[in-house]
């Protein structure tokens, strides 16, 4: 029997993992939420009202009581090559309401008449009505989709709520994406054809945390980069990008400490995936926190997107007196290494399994049901499993557009950064390049309105790498339940 069920596991992975399309006419299948559990330190969870933001946004800006728009976001031909097509959201998603029982936008003064517009020069500040063209980049095929499609629906999802709403100040948001399939080569080949060919003005929300050099690229270009996802921790130190994210350090020292402190492991073993954010995670572990708190990593195994056989890895975990297994991985390849280590009924004692926020995601306990009961894992953004006002919201703006989406930590940075974006945008009364980067640089203590710690307004200023306060969650019966309060990550 449990062969049996391991075995609809993986091919529910599979289709999970693969490239089939988030945006289809199912019937929407609302996670499990669950209210907040005890904060066990640190500051209490938020609850009741949502905080507010820097500044009053107009409703056509906030998106709020957009009106359904009708269509499917245009998809161009793809390359001769094979190539993977380009998504804009000139018209967005077909939200799921029917547009035919919906009065469309309300006409904005100082908006063009429908009909075509001659497009601005590459990277041009847009003109009175004309869209502003912002770029994303996201794995949304291969082995990191499970985490890319979700991010670039939620941001999308956001854009086309102020599209609805009458755009920023008029200007429509035209959300340009291209799939990298999370391979660094193609990374940088999407770049090249939003920033040279496409004219974008700035690259919005990504998720690209193979790629070396996407954030110099840009820099070298003279392109904002707002929206970038904080998992390398280079793009901290451009003086043109921003992000609300927080990088691995600060998520591993928030982490580490707690899961050794509660479960007294000392003796763990480390399942990461052979790239380089997963061996930053390892390094952080066995070079910097270990040894300062007495813990031992004393196996390191490297994983691929296509490894299927954990049993011998295990195994070996077991013979070594193992008390622990810290899970660094994509959320597919933590599902194939659980749902193995279920079929084997082993659980090292007394650590259990850790997941770094990579594997925050719908699809991972709801996978493995109760044997994963206990499993943790960090992220930086209130979780969107636990009701707030800010949590609400955005489950309710993307689920106006994309049905079945998991939500997880970098879905939710995908809306949140492209809320940022659009703030910012707002502010700056213009695609501007310059008055962009202007705005971003006052961002010192910016209200993000319920997503990070209300008690500490947090720097998205470009340039450097900002404090941020992190919150543990749990698995428990198929879904996620809140561990703590908001943390300070540990100084090591």
């Amino acid at each position: 029997m449990i062969s049996r069920r391991f075995g609809v596991a993986l091919v529910a992975v599979a289709l999970v993992t693969g490239a089939c399309s988030s945006g289809s006419k199912q019937a929407s299948k609302s996670p499990t939420v669950e209210a907040n559990g005890p904060a066990t330190t640190g500051t209490a969870a938020p609850s009741g009202e949502a905080a507010s933001t820097t500044s009053s946004i107009p409703a056509a800006v906030a998106g709020s009581a957009p009106a359904a728009a009708g269509g499917s976001p245009t998809t161009s031909a793809p390359a001769s090559g094979g190539g993977t097509p380009t998504t804009r959201a000139a018209s967005g998603p077909a939200p799921q309401a029917s547009a035919a029982n919906s009065p469309g936008p309300a006409p904005v003064p100082g908006r063009p008449a429908p009909g075509p517009n001659a497009p601005p020069a590459a990277g041009a500040p847009a003109t009175p009505g004309q869209p502003y063209k912002i770029g994303g980049i996201f794995p949304l095929s291969g082995g990191i989709s499970a985490l890319g499609r979700p991010a670039e629906q939620a941001a999308r999802a956001y854009f086309q709520s102020v599209n609805d709403a009458g755009g920023i100040d008029g200007h429509r948001v035209d959300f340009v994406t291209e799939d990298d399939g999370g391979d660094p080569n193609r990374t940088r080949a999407a770049a090249e054809k939003l920033v040279e060919r496409d004219g974008i003005s700035i690259m919005g929300p990504s998720f690209t945390p193979f790629s070396p050099d996407l954030v110099s690229f840009l820099q070298n270009k003279g392109v904002p980069f707002i929206g970038f996802d904080g998992v390398n921790v280079e793009g901290f130190s451009s003086p043109s990008t921003v992000t609300i994210g927080a990088s691995i350090a600060p998520h591993a020292r928030t982490l580490v400490p707690y899961w050794v402190e509660k479960t007294h492991v000392k003796r763990m073993a480390v399942v990461y995936l052979d790239v380089p954010p997963a061996v930053t995670y390892l390094k952080e572990t066995r070079d910097v926190i270990c040894p300062k708190i007495g813990c031992q990593v004393v196996d390191a195994q490297p994983v691929q997107f296509n490894t299927t056989d954990y049993t011998s890895m295990l195994l070996r975990f077991r013979s070594e007196s193992v008390e622990g297994v810290f899970i660094v991985t994509d959320p597919g390849s933590a599902v194939k290494l659980l749902l193995q280590a279920k079929q084997q009924n082993y659980k090292p004692s007394p650590g259990g399994y850790l997941g770094q926020h990579g594997i925050y995601l719908d699809l991972v306990p709801s996978s493995c049901g109760s044997f994963c009961d206990g499993i943790l894992a960090p992220t930086s953004l209130f979780p969107p499993q636990v009701p707030s006002p800010a949590t609400d919201e955005m489950r309710k703006v993307v689920g106006r557009y994309f049905s079945n989406v998991d939500f997880g930590y970098f879905t939710e940075l995908g809306y949140v950064s492209a809320k940022l974006l659009v703030d910012i945008l707002h502010r700056a009364g213009s695609a501007d390049r310059g008055r962009v980067l202007d705005v971003a640089r006052t961002l010192t203590a910016y209200d993000t309105g319920g997503f990070t710690n209300p008690a500490h307004p947090v720097d998205v200023s470009p340039g450097r790498e900002h404090d941020r306060d992190i919150i543990l969650m749990r698995m428990e019966k198929g879904t996620w339940k809140q561990e703590t309060g908001w943390l300070t990550p540990r100084k090591f």
